[in-house]
């Protein structure tokens, strides 16, 4: 087996090991770009100004494949009746770790913040008045949003604190959402035949805060993950099988020339 043979084996797997370098924080692409984070148990996506959901999404990091634990979205969140995708033009920055996004409209201004926690992620925001403020959250599907986990639209107790819980993997993660002030109203609906999807959360404060928390954080194994799609393992797995496979085929060769000489 020729030097070159391994050399070019060796450049192959270590490419396909780049998903796997321990990156963490931001990476973002400018002022009007989108966003990502990652951290050890949870990553987030901030969507571009040109997108009203993802405002941010948090994802489980389940065997090194992002699996969806809750969106906020701008598309059906309102300040006043004003929704805040369509009435609102917004600039985001990173400062100190921190995302910030600043929303302007005629008459209501808005800095909403997105700070990553190990296990889980806190979303401040701060009107210049009192507003009744509309946040709606989503999930296709929740397994359980408080006691219900049937696709019929309910109400909930307004509370400071909202288990749920969603399916991923044949696994149940659990998580919480933290809220103050504590809501006005809550309500959970979903779509028939389907799930619950949807969780509209009502408050008329000047700052709301909404953490979301990981109820059982752990590291998975590569091992134990029978759906590698969109897995940063998939390229490694990949590059080990098609390099045996070539350092096979290239010494089966080599012995047949042998053979025949």
């Amino acid at each position: 087996m020729k030097l070159l043979d391994y050399l070019f084996v060796c450049f192959v797997l270590m490419v396909s090991l780049t998903p796997l370098l321990p990156l963490r924080g931001w990476q973002g692409y400018g002022p009007a770009g989108e966003f990502y984070y990652t951290g050890e148990l949870l990553h987030l996506r901030y969507n571009d100004p040109g997108f009203g959901n993802d405002k941010p999404h948090v994802f489980i990091v389940e065997a090194g494949r992002p699996a969806s634990l809750i969106e906020f979205s701008d598309h059906h969140s309102y300040a006043d009746r004003f929704n805040l995708y369509k009435n609102f033009t917004v600039k985001t920055r990173l400062e100190n770790g921190v995302l910030k996004a600043v929303y302007s409209s005629h008459s209501i201004s808005l800095v909403k913040t997105v700070k990553p926690l190990r296990d889980g992620v806190k979303v401040v925001y701060i009107f210049n008045r009192t507003v009744a403020f509309r946040l709606t959250l989503w999930r296709w599907y929740f397994a359980s949003v408080g006691p219900f986990n049937m696709p019929m639209t309910r109400s909930l107790t307004p509370s400071n604190t909202i288990n749920f819980s969603v399916a991923e993997s044949g696994k149940i993660y659990h998580a919480q959402l933290l809220l103050e002030p504590k809501p006005d109203n809550v309500t959970v609906s979903g779509v028939l035949g389907g799930g619950l999807n949807k969780l509209t959360i009502d408050f008329k404060s000047e700052n709301v805060s909404v953490e979301v928390k990981l109820l059982n954080p752990q590291n998975f194994n590569v091992f134990f993950a029978l759906d590698l799609r969109e897995s940063k393992y998939l390229y490694p797995i990949i590059a080990v099988a098609a390099s045996s496979v070539y350092l096979r085929l290239k010494r089966m060769v080599r012995e047949g020339c042998v053979n025949e000489g």
